[in-house]
């Protein structure tokens, strides 16, 4: 199993030169939603839309959606409210 995802690394870390570009879309609440996009040479032909877990980021995606983008996929990760670099509040807070 190791093996495996060493080599899985290894290729998803080839694909990490694919260039991201960042937007800012305003939520209808005047929340800033930060959103990476990623997008290979040549036309995409599919997109995909990556969503992280709770207390996450869009940033922990970064090698699956490079990896997707060098497959010919446009790939769009956002933060969720209140993670990474979106703002506001987290609608759901842990009771622990």
């Amino acid at each position: 199993m190791l093996l495996l995802s060493s080599i899985l690394l290894n290729v998803l870390s080839d694909q990490a030169s694919v260039p991201r570009t960042y937007m800012e879309l305003k939520l209808d609440d005047g929340v800033s939603s930060s959103v990476a996009v990623y997008v290979a040479g040549g036309k995409p032909t599919r997109a995909a839309l990556l969503l992280h877990g709770f207390s996450g980021s869009k940033e922990n995606l970064a090698l699956v959606a490079s990896s997707l983008a060098g497959a010919g996929y446009v790939v769009f990760t956002p933060d969720w409210r209140g993670h990474g670099e979106t703002g506001g509040r987290c609608p759901v807070q842990l009771k622990l």
